[in-house]
């Protein structure tokens, strides 16, 4: 199991612009606490979130984005007076792993990564998927570390 809380800021292109801008995405904050099982076998990592926050004003990403731009002492964002309304926010995510690590040549190894994903909620609704390649010495027998991402949990067997 895995367990989070985090937040994710979202802001249109001009962050000087102090009015709704419509071809633009607007002002919005997601704040969320994230649940994730996970089961692992030696080829195989399948991963299920959920995820449960605010919207809005209550996710207090207006006040965490001003304050991220006093500290590095960039121009303030002006438009926050336009964000989302407050509103629940409940999204389900799947990803599935698969794992190839071919022999190694000359002692170097390589790892195939390929991974599918989707979300499913009032926040996302989204599906990807790509392949994550390494090589080198000493490959980890892992699926991959990409830590700034949800599903980037390191399984080891």
């Amino acid at each position: 199991m895995s367990f989070s809380l985090a937040n994710q800021i979202y802001t249109p292109k001009d962050l000087n612009e102090t009015v709704l801008i419509p071809d633009d995405r607007p002002y919005s904050g997601w704040t969320y606490a994230e649940v994730g099982v996970h089961k692992s076998s030696n080829t195989h990592l399948r991963s299920l979130y959920i995820q449960v926050g605010l919207i809005g004003p209550y996710s207090k990403s207006e006040q965490i984005q001003k304050t991220i731009h006093e500290i590095t002492d960039s121009s303030p964002p002006m438009g926050w007076s336009n964000q989302l309304n407050n509103e629940l926010g409940i999204n389900l995510r799947y990803i599935h792993k698969w794992r190839f690590q071919p022999d190694t040549f000359y002692g170097i190894g390589t790892s195939f990564i390929p991974f599918v994903e989707g979300d499913l909620g009032n926040v996302a609704i989204q599906a990807s998927a790509g392949m994550h390649m390494r090589i080198g010495w000493n490959i980890p027998q892992d699926f991959g570390v990409t830590s700034l991402d949800t599903g980037g949990e390191v399984v080891f067997l």
